[in-house]
């Protein structure tokens, strides 16, 4: 299942920040599916301890969502923090 994000990355924004650009859904800033170094598949929350820290690399099949549920279907556990 892709994101519902109509959303198509900036190549150089992303050089520039170290990760695309997050995206805005109807709800307000979108979810970030970030993989760990264990190949976790994790998302983070607006308003999450590390939701601000997490870069996305759509490249490395990093993703962004607009719904918990959205991200739980498609394979993705909610950061414990």
């Amino acid at each position: 299942m892709q994101p519902a994000v109509a959303f198509a990355p900036n190549g150089t924004a992303a050089q520039n920040t170290g990760g695309d650009p997050t995206p805005n859904c109807a709800t307000g800033p979108a979810i970030k599916g970030n993989i760990n170094a264990k190949g976790e598949k994790i998302f983070h929350v607006p308003g999450g301890k590390y939701y601000d820290s997490v870069r996305i690399d759509l490249k490395d099949g990093e993703k962004f969502f607009c719904t918990e549920s959205e991200a739980t279907s498609a394979g993705w556990r909610k950061s414990s923090q």
